[in-house]
């Protein structure tokens, strides 16, 4: 055969190869030729949320936050800092679980609504708000 018919072959070949792995695989082929996921947390992937969202005062609303990178992948290891407009946290700061998972504990003696924002690692700020309302 001719050198040049047996290079055109094999191309097609591989070209071949590479678009079935893809259909068949259903990810983009970045997902499988990188050495370890993007572990930078993303303020617009990640989520926080809290429940309930109406309370009374004095009760203990549970407020989780989800560090994800812009993959959705969770992150683990990361701080986390939450602050309030109305009422106090429990503890501030709190380190992400093996599913990115930080939790915190919200109370008010004051009735009104509660701003939460988070920040992540000291820098990157959530761009998702939550707000919880206190009622007598």
């Amino acid at each position: 055969m001719d050198k040049k018919l047996l290079s055109l072959i094999s191309i097609l070949f591989l070209a071949g190869v590479l678009f079935i792995s893809i259909v068949v695989f259903n990810k983009p082929i970045q997902n499988y030729t990188r050495a370890q996921q993007e572990s930078v947390p993303s303020s617009s992937a990640s989520l926080m949320f809290a429940y309930p969202l109406s309370t009374k005062v004095n009760d203990k609303v549970v407020v989780n936050i989800f560090v994800r990178n812009t993959n959705n992948v969770p992150i683990a290891n990361r701080i986390v800092n939450v602050n309030t407009t109305l009422g106090q946290i429990a503890t501030t700061n709190s380190t992400t679980n093996n599913i990115g998972q930080a939790t915190f504990s919200l109370i008010s003696d004051t009735p009104g609504t509660a701003e939460l924002t988070a920040i992540i690692d000291s820098n990157i700020e959530l761009n998702q708000r939550v707000t919880v309302k206190f009622e007598l």
